[in-house]
């Protein structure tokens, strides 16, 4: 409700009959929190407008720097990677030319994201390390744990796993500290995944049960389908294939629900190898293949 007031309020300043008058930056700075707001509420298509119309403003390199961070975001979210990179580009060239280093990590940081989204888990884990020293030559503990996140997400993928539970140890600890409970869900998923990669499939499901029940009753997040899916996997590792496909209906519920286009693909396609294993589709193939 507050994001809503928010849009309405921004709406109205950059439209009114004083909007003519408004300082360049003050009217960038404006433009932007309103597309951040959209972003917020996950209104996509709005957010890319009004921040296209904002990066046209003649306004600092500072603002300029921000807006592109936000399309960037904006164009990961709408699956446009390509678009997203090239922001993600500006947006740096844009801190070259006003000299703030603090927006440094964040850019990283949301360019490993982009690359992690492609596969490209090298590109993703040299980001992530850049937005990690970066975050740390410049003192910032909240993007110093978004870094850590991304770097223990890269490490998993390659099979580090000690170094996966150090960065997410480190997330885990910041989000302690500021009381974060997305970021705290978000470094439990990545313990959970990385204990059942090592095999220890009852600390997998301790981390991942603990996770779901200190925030289950908070906002929807993107982890919350994938704490379900790790259940799934721990459950599978130990030979319950009931367990299994109970908790995997669980995370496809969510990811229904909330239309998450990343992970949906994969759980369906691995309900269907469930139901392969234990003889209840033979049609499977042909289904995976739709």
């Amino acid at each position: 409700g507050d994001r809503k007031s928010i849009v309405e309020v921004l709406r109205s300043e950059l439209s009114g009959p004083r909007a003519a008058s408004i300082p360049a930056d003050l009217r960038a700075a404006l433009a932007y929190h309103l597309g951040a707001a959209l972003l917020e509420l996950r209104k996509l298509g709005e957010a890319r407008s009004e921040l296209e119309l904002a990066v046209r403003l003649e306004c600092s390199a500072f603002w300029k720097m921000r807006i592109r961070i936000a399309l960037g975001t904006a164009e990961h979210r709408s699956g446009n990677t390509a678009g997203s990179l090239k922001r993600l580009d500006e947006a740096w060239a844009d801190c070259e030319k006003c000299g703030v280093d603090a927006y440094r990590p964040r850019i990283m940081t949301n360019r490993g994201a982009t690359h992690y989204q492609l596969g490209q888990f090298r590109q993703s884990m040299s980001a992530n390390t850049l937005g990690l020293n970066w975050a740390r030559r410049v003192g910032n503990l909240t993007e110093l744990m978004f870094a850590a996140s991304g770097t223990a997400a890269c490490y998993i993928i390659l099979g580090e796993y000690a170094t996966a539970l150090r960065d997410a140890d480190e997330a885990m600890k910041i989000a302690e500290v500021y009381g974060d409970p997305v970021s705290l869900e978000k470094a439990s998923e990545l313990k959970s995944w990385t204990h059942y990669w090592l095999g220890s499939y009852d600390t997998c499901e301790t981390l991942a049960k603990g996770a779901i029940e200190r925030f289950g009753n908070w906002t929807m997040t993107e982890t919350r389908p994938r704490l379900y899916w790790v259940l799934s996997r721990a459950r599978h590792g130990v030979g319950d294939m009931k367990g299994a496909r109970s908790w995997l209906e669980e995370a496809l519920h969510l990811l229904r629900r909330s239309g998450d286009p990343e992970d949906l693909p994969g759980v369906e396609i691995e309900i269907l190898r469930l139901e392969g294993e234990s003889g209840d589709d033979i049609d499977r193939d042909s289904r995976i293949v739709q």
